[in-house]
């Protein structure tokens, strides 16, 4: 028999079980939902993109980085979701290093910018110029550039002299946006005041023009970063710490699964892990190497609290030796008859203790096979 301390330690491992389980798989549930979300975005977003062609360089769509980021969350969160439901430990070890590497890759990246960080400007800016070659021929990028030109009161990637590189703005370009600048370079109007689109007219033939913002947007987004390093910091806590959560919470889950996997070796076709003596999954629940099986009592309420229908046995108050199908939450009736022990054979103590003993005898018991 088991006792009381062995159940009331089967049954803290049984609540731990379901607490992680429940955590980890609405973890991967509500990060499925944003992956689904964000690739329907980003899947419209390019469909009207190349419906307009408004883009030269795809790598500067938003869509296709929302697509990415879509795909990649959506299908990590899908393999944490099945394996957390199947207990499947393949999956769950798949979604934990798959969140590792991307951790780890976030941080790498994070001190990749820091140490080298003029050569990532760099980077920046030239990306920002080459967006600014086409600003009026993709509205994706027009909108970003004078969204951060406002916000960060900026204008230009280095300097506002880097819309030269705009057909529309060089200053060899007919029309009267030669030598000019878009007019959210110019300093920010009062409230309820008309813009003057034409406010950066001829900024660039200036060393340094009074009415426009002269600081590169890459240096603006910099000090900006020093200014705020709390709401920075909480940033990059707030893209952290849920990987570092999905990380621990399966880190934890996966010893308390068990998962029955055939070997590639292995006939799928075959017997039951449990019928096989190459896969001892009994070995920690077993009695010890020497105490005869057909000592213990089966009580027949614990095989009607089975019944046909299978619920777990995690359910029922459990003997010692039905303790091997609670571990792997297997239906008592089909754990049972996986040893071998049918309901019909038990119909009163004495048969009870006689299939034990025939069983036992016939070198297919729990203790002498699995101990």
């Amino acid at each position: 028999m088991c006792g009381n301390s062995a159940k009331e330690s089967n049954n803290t491992n049984d609540t731990w079980y379901y607490v992680i389980k429940f955590a980890l798989f609405t973890y991967c549930f509500f990060w499925l939902t944003i992956g689904s979300a964000l690739l329907a975005i980003g899947i419209y977003a390019e469909v009207e993109r190349q419906r307009y062609k408004s883009l030269h360089g795809a790598f500067l769509a938003p869509s296709i980085i929302l697509i990415l980021q879509g795909l990649v969350m959506f299908v990590v969160s899908l393999i944490g979701a099945i394996g957390s439901l199947r207990d499947n430990r393949a999956l769950l070890k798949t979604f934990m290093y798959t969140l590792a590497v991307c951790l780890v890759v976030q941080l790498l990246g994070g001190i990749v910018v820091l140490v080298l960080r003029t050569q990532t400007t760099e980077v920046f800016s030239k990306v920002a110029r080459k967006g600014m070659k086409n600003y009026y021929d993709d509205l994706d990028f027009k909108n970003i550039m004078d969204y951060v030109q406002k916000k960060f009161r900026c204008c230009g990637a280095q300097d506002f002299k880097d819309w030269k590189v705009n057909m529309y703005h060089n200053c060899s370009a007919p029309g009267p946006l030669a030598c000019g600048v878009p007019h959210t370079c110019c300093f920010t109007s009062k409230p309820g005041e008309v813009v003057n689109t034409f406010c950066g007219y001829k900024a660039l033939e200036k060393e340094h023009p009074e009415n426009i913002y002269v600081v590169g947007c890459t240096d603006a987004f910099l000090s900006w970063v020093k200014d705020n390093f709390v709401l920075a910091g909480g940033f990059l806590l707030g893209i952290l710490v849920p990987q570092i959560f999905g990380i621990v919470c399966s880190w934890l889950y996966i010893p308390k699964t068990r998962d029955f996997e055939y070997s590639g070796d292995r006939d799928p076709k075959g017997p039951h892990p449990l019928q096989s003596p190459a896969r001892p999954y009994l070995t920690h629940y077993s009695l010890p190497t020497g105490q005869n099986a057909s000592a213990l009592h089966l009580s027949l309420a614990h095989l009607e609290k089975a019944g046909t229908h299978g619920p777990h046995c995690l359910l029922t108050s459990a003997d010692c030796f039905i303790q091997p199908c609670c571990s792997y939450r297997l239906p008592l009736h089909i754990c049972l008859t996986s040893l071998g022990i049918q309901k019909k054979q038990l119909s009163h103590p004495g048969q009870q203790q006689s299939a034990l003993q025939g069983r036992d005898e016939a070198g297919g018991g729990l203790v002498h096979k699995y101990s």
